[in-house]
């Protein structure tokens, strides 16, 4: 009997992950929570949770802003990383299956393709439903996702970058409707520091609209971008919706 295969997004939030990924800042997160709060009436002091925060880019803006924001990841890696920065209030779990009780947060943010990771539809809507459970009546949730489109049309099959003496290898493809990403990190001498392939289910936005509503949650608006590009005309998919 062969050994179960570790799905991807449990190696890929490692050590090396902030290093392979440094353009992910924290002054991109101010801005993107910026454009996100101008379109929530969010009162101050709300109890909000940053769903898959990794290691708290999105989470020091909340706070900022005044918000009872609490951070979930799955990583370890990543949750050390946010609480040296030095957030307390985080916690490890699945978004499949969210450690909190019902109707507890005004607001749940997903940013930057924290979602489609799953082998079926079916754990991607049980992740909204779990938003939809632990939304408090009215609450809402805004979704950052990947324009499906753009990347079909600016993929790069392949890309090679240093990283100190190790190499990065990034393949990237579309097979039917998911992107994969194999990335490699390699040695001076050959040896693999890293080595996985990434998935992503790609929705677009009326798939986005079907799952919500199978979720319990009500599409509000999209946009495009954080700049409010319509949808279509920015590289980014952005969905508010809320809880009935």
């Amino acid at each position: 009997m062969s050994p179960e295969k570790v799905p991807w997004y449990r190696v890929a939030f490692g050590p090396l992950y902030k290093a392979i990924y440094p353009h992910r800042t924290d002054e991109a997160a101010e801005r993107e929570v910026t454009f996100v709060l101008s379109r929530i009436p969010l009162a101050t002091g709300s109890r909000v949770l940053d769903l898959a925060c990794g290691n708290g880019r999105h989470l020091r803006a909340l706070v900022r802003r005044g918000h009872h924001a609490i951070g979930l990841d799955l990583s370890l890696e990543l949750l050390h990383s946010a609480a040296r920065r030095g957030f307390r209030r985080l916690v490890r779990g699945d978004m499949r299956h969210l450690p909190f009780g019902e109707c507890v947060f005004a607001a749940v943010f997903s940013f930057f393709t924290s979602f489609g990771y799953f082998e079926s539809v079916e754990e991607d809507v049980a992740v909204l439903k779990e938003v939809q459970r632990v939304l408090d009546q009215r609450g809402t949730f805004f979704l950052d996702f990947l324009n499906a489109d753009a990347v079909g049309d600016t993929l790069v099959p392949r890309s090679e970058r240093t990283l100190g003496h190790k190499q990065i290898i990034e393949e990237r493809r579309i097979e039917g409707n998911r992107v994969l990403k194999h990335v490699r990190v390699v040695g001076p001498t050959g040896e693999i520091f890293l080595d996985y392939e990434e998935s992503v289910r790609l929705y677009r936005l009326e798939d986005i609209r079907k799952l919500l509503a199978t979720a319990g949650l009500e599409f509000m608006e999209a946009f495009g971008s954080f700049d409010g590009h319509p949808v279509g005309q920015g590289t980014r998919l952005v969905v508010f919706a809320r809880k009935p």
